[in-house]
């Protein structure tokens, strides 16, 4: 005769809450804040970005156009945060849902109202005449791109600092995108004159106005792709 089957013995009380302290710790651990090098590499890759684009109107300004040293701190230096601007909220706008997204939506606002400051400061026709007729008043298009830059700085503040509680993200994210649309209206009307004349561009480098409305064309289009890919699908019908 076989001898009776013993069943294995179940965990005794006494480890239950050791398994359960185990298991706490296991989901703070998952739950638990990013690091201080986590934390800090949103604000090192915008200001990358801003050194690229410091480093670009330098060179397109000051090394092939000609521009006097003078001028580096503020006419040279508002021109490179207005494109890294362009360049760090196209970028939210494409990946919205990415970690650095909200650091690079803040670094772009920031951008953007330096930029609108410094602009209000050099909105002169000693340092843009494009901009004025022969009156010294500004001209239309000129007036249509500091309405379309406010316009847009005041959507974007809006959003990031006065957003209603209960507004739905997708909302919200379709008024991003048309405040980003008015930015690349913006550039279009400070320099698309000179966009067909590549023969004149200072060391042939494009105007930062071209680059900013190539970076919204991009981040619109992305932003439209994203928005196609999680758009639910519709349930197919039963066979």
């Amino acid at each position: 005769m076989s001898a009776p089957r013993t069943r294995c013995a179940r965990p005794s009380a006494r480890f239950r809450p050791r398994r359960a302290a185990w298991a706490a710790a296991d989901a703070g651990a998952r739950e638990r804040p990013p690091g201080p090098a986590a934390a800090r590499a949103p604000v090192a890759a915008c200001a990358t970005v801003l050194a690229l684009c410091f480093t670009y109107a330098f060179v397109r300004y000051v090394v092939f156009h000609g521009e006097p040293l003078a001028s580096v701190p503020l006419y040279v230096t508002n021109k490179a945060v207005a494109l890294g601007a362009a360049l760090l909220i196209a970028a939210a706008a494409a990946r919205p849902h990415a970690g650095w997204a909200r650091g690079a939506r803040s670094a772009g606002l920031c951008g953007a109202a330096l930029h609108a400051l410094a602009s209000a400061v050099l909105l002169d026709p000693a340092y843009l005449p494009k901009l004025h007729g022969p009156g010294g008043r500004l001209s239309g298009w000129a007036e249509l791109a500091i309405l379309g830059g406010a316009g847009a700085l005041v959507a974007f503040g809006a959003l990031k600092l006065a957003r209603p509680p209960g507004a739905p993200p997708r909302v919200a994210r379709r008024v991003a995108h048309v405040a980003l649309a008015i930015v690349g209206v913006h550039c279009a009307a400070l320099g698309a004159r000179g966009w067909m004349t590549p023969a004149a561009w200072p060391g042939g480098l494009p105007p930062i106005t071209l680059l900013g409305f190539l970076a919204v064309l991009a981040g619109l289009a992305a932003a439209a792709a994203e928005a196609r890919r999680s758009a639910p699908r519709p349930a197919s019908p039963p066979r």
